[in-house]
């Protein structure tokens, strides 16, 4: 049985621009960064993106709310998300994941 690795679609490009980020995104933070980058052929609507998308990443444990410092509120608000490292590129195929130097190296276990 062959690996059938993700290489495109919209949780790649999501997963991309997350790791990409020195400080955790938001969902509105990312849907700017989708409308002024065109990539709207990928995700259509900022719905698209928190419905589907960062959905079906949380519930595979891709990832994680955390605190985000692009918008301070008075009482701390989990509005950020954050790379589980384990899990967000078991599938990605090992040519396109990029993985940060701390993860380098490090071969990541594809489970059947």
């Amino acid at each position: 049985m062959s690996q059938k690795w993700i290489t495109s679609g919209p949780q790649f490009w999501v997963t991309k621009y997350i790791q990409k980020q020195t400080t955790p995104p938001t969902t509105s933070q990312m849907w700017r960064d989708i409308v002024n980058s065109g990539a709207n052929d990928i995700i259509p609507s900022k719905a698209f993106l928190k419905h589907d998308v960062m959905k079906t990443l949380f519930a595979l444990g891709n990832v994680k709310r955390v605190y985000s410092p692009h918008q301070p509120y008075k009482r701390p608000v989990r509005n950020g998300w954050e790379l589980v490292q384990e899990n967000a590129f078991k599938y990605i195929h090992p040519d396109l994941r990029d993985l940060p130097p701390s993860q380098q190296g490090q071969e990541i276990e594809i489970k059947s």
